[in-house]
């Protein structure tokens, strides 16, 4: 499946229903709410392995050279230049249907995305536990 497909699928579902959407592309918030939960830590799926070292490192007092080192997001280029690329293919429309699912999402976990310039951020700092 193309990109822009599974984001046309994705979208479709902001003027449908989120209830029927897979639960792999639900927004994080509707399956648990860190608000809810007493979390003592939230990692980010772009610094999971080092938020994952430190805590097994810091909290733990376990040495996480046991741990392997998994590429988690395209290291060959940048993250925002990955994303532009991606989200220029998309029609404005598709974009915004997007955003909209996903932003408490976005405004929870401290992600952002200009729609105008096609813009992403908000994983750049190394670890978001030191």
């Amino acid at each position: 499946m193309e990109f822009v497909d599974f984001a046309e699928y994705v979208a479709d579902y902001e003027t449908v229903s989120l209830e029927n959407l897979d639960e792999h592309f639900k927004p994080i918030l509707s399956h648990c709410d860190p608000c809810k939960f007493p979390f003592n830590y939230i990692t980010r799926l772009e610094t999971f392995y080092t938020d994952a070292r430190w805590i097994i490192e810091n909290k733990l007092n376990v040495s996480a050279n046991v741990i392997s080192s998994v590429n988690v997001i395209n290291k060959s280029k940048d993250p925002a230049a990955l994303i532009k690329d991606y989200f220029s293919q998309l029609k404005p429309d598709v974009i915004a249907r997007i955003l909209s699912i996903y932003k408490l999402d976005m405004e929870t976990f401290g992600y952002t995305f200009n729609k105008t310039t096609l813009t992403a951020g908000g994983w750049e700092k190394e670890t978001s536990l030191t």
